[in-house]
């Protein structure tokens, strides 16, 4: 684990060395050399304390949750209770391509246009647009869950799981944008009939 070597002469910690003074780290292939112009003589014995990784598995060690960010160990894992435990993630969003984005505002537009009076429709009014584009946004973020169940090379529970994420996302901003137009659409009568059977 970067920082965490320590080495000394002796195990009493007589010296300590330093890291790119004395000695160099290569942490992915797990080397430890000294360099000539530090106090490390030539084959001179030392001690060297170190925390090394282990590899936990999704599915068997924890369960993750990418909506809350949460890890979860499960009992029947490796890991152990009170454990501490490094992780190692990367935020990915993903991109979008023009095109796409095209694609989303074209559809949304067409779905304002079913949503709004048709009073609106050559003139709309601002708030008209920020629901359109809320919808757009809704449209791209479920692209974006199909893009992730699409792509082979992501592992299928993490798929699943980012899509779901992605999938919140589009609710949300779908709800938002049809709770903003229900301002401009048609007036529905009072008055309302019913047929008798």
């Amino acid at each position: 684990i970067p920082n965490s070597v320590v080495i000394a002469n002796n195990s009493s910690l007589g010296i300590v060395y330093t890291e790119n003074i004395d000695f160099t780290v290569d942490y992915a292939g797990g080397r430890i050399r000294r360099i000539e112009s530090g106090a490390i003589t030539t084959a001179q014995i030392v001690a060297v304390w170190h925390a090394h990784y282990h590899i936990y598995m999704a599915g068997d060690d924890y369960s993750a949750s990418l909506t809350s960010g949460q890890l979860t160990r499960k009992s029947t894992g490796v890991i152990a209770d009170g454990q501490q435990v490094l992780v190692d993630y990367a935020v990915s969003l993903g991109s979008i391509s023009d095109a796409i984005i095209d694609q989303a505002i074209a559809e949304s537009g067409e779905a304002v246009l079913t949503l709004v009076s048709e009073v609106y429709h050559d003139a709309p009014a601002p708030g008209i647009v920020i629901g359109a584009t809320q919808m757009a946004v809704a449209q791209l973020a479920r692209m974006r869950a199909a893009t992730l169940l699409a792509d082979g090379t992501i592992n299928s529970s993490i798929a699943r799981a980012a899509a779901q994420l992605w999938l919140d996302i589009a609710n949300q901003y779908d709800r938002s944008a049809r709770t903003f137009l229900a301002r401009f659409a048609n007036p529905v009568s009072s008055r309302s009939s019913l047929k008798r059977g």
